[in-house]
């Protein structure tokens, strides 16, 4: 079962759980239902995977994925996951809501050919929304993402802690999809729960972040 880093805190705010495939998803959270133009929400446990090898983008090609063509572009899945490009025999695939996509790849995988291979990934991620979100980055970390374009991966540090960005649209509202190593989930978690609150934001339960979750169920 893939997990959520943070689950003390999500708990405390009376998260309602989902099992997603083997993602245990904190859908709702106390006060889902107040309107706030600033959001942050953990979905961490939507499986990322990582792919690599020169063979990588032929055997991405031959799952029916659309394959970007340049380093940190990316295109979006049909479960609002992505498949971005990090290098030029190196992408990252998933984070949506149908992560058996992720432990399909990865099965599919064994029997690849030598030329792919998975690189291990348990990012911790979360999600800003909300145009008020390029405030709260702001405080956090020195890209301008008002310059920055749409879907396309940004490599930088938030709080001091190595993290890749996705800006993207959610709706009529900004958004910024952010991965990072699971060790520093806690603090960083901290450091945007403190920042989103300052600017009057709501922290919510994943389905108010992410559409196409099924019904909350108590596992």
């Amino acid at each position: 079962m893939r997990r959520s880093p943070i689950e003390p805190d999500l708990a405390a705010r009376g998260a309602r759980w989902t099992m997603v495939g083997h993602a245990r998803v904190a859908t709702r959270l106390d006060g889902d239902d107040v309107t706030a133009d600033l959001s942050l929400c953990d979905l961490s446990p939507l499986g990322i995977l990582g792919i690599k090898g020169p063979g990588s983008a032929a055997w991405l090609d031959a799952h029916r994925l659309a394959v970007p063509d340049a380093i940190y572009d990316t295109t979006t899945l049909p479960d609002q996951g992505i498949l971005g490009r990090l290098g030029e025999q190196e992408f990252m695939v998933g984070g949506g809501h149908s992560p058996d996509r992720v432990d399909a790849l990865l099965h599919d995988l064994r029997t690849a050919p030598h030329d792919v291979f998975d690189v291990e990934r348990e990012d911790a991620s979360f999600q800003i929304a909300g145009h008020r979100g390029r405030d709260a980055l702001a405080q956090t970390c020195g890209v301008d993402f008002g310059t920055q374009p749409m879907n396309r991966l940004v490599l930088t540090r938030l709080a001091g802690v190595s993290g890749t960005v996705l800006p993207f649209q959610f709706g009529d509202e900004p958004a910024w999809r952010i991965w990072i190593d699971p060790s520093y989930a806690t603090y960083l978690w901290e450091q945007l729960t403190t920042i989103i609150v300052e600017l009057n934001g709501r922290i919510v339960g994943a389905a108010c972040g992410m559409q196409g979750f099924a019904s909350e169920t108590d596992p």
